[in-house]
């Protein structure tokens, strides 16, 4: 599914929020449940300001919301979701 009809399918059918946080180039990120399959699904990770939402292969948000390690954080950089450790190494 395409990054914006993602985030549009999540908001129209609430999709329950597990947090979410400020990264390091503060963009604003929320961790969502998928809204029919819950916790059998990826964390889903949505960036609001861009309306856009992406699978994130994790299966919980420990990792991507770790306050001491930004290596798994989420980031939205040139039109790509990307990983911390992308970015940063």
């Amino acid at each position: 599914m395409i990054a914006e009809e993602y985030y549009e399918f999540l908001t129209e059918n609430k999709a329950f929020v597990l947090g979410e946080m400020m990264n390091e180039l503060d963009q604003k990120v929320v961790f969502m449940e998928h809204p029919i399959y819950g916790d059998e699904h990826e964390v889903i990770v949505a960036f609001p300001d861009h309306e856009l939402a992406f699978d994130s292969g994790f299966m919980d948000c420990h990792d991507m919301s770790n306050p001491d390690s930004k290596e798994y954080r989420p980031f939205f950089v040139d039109s790509t979701f990307m990983l911390g450790f992308e970015i940063w190494l």
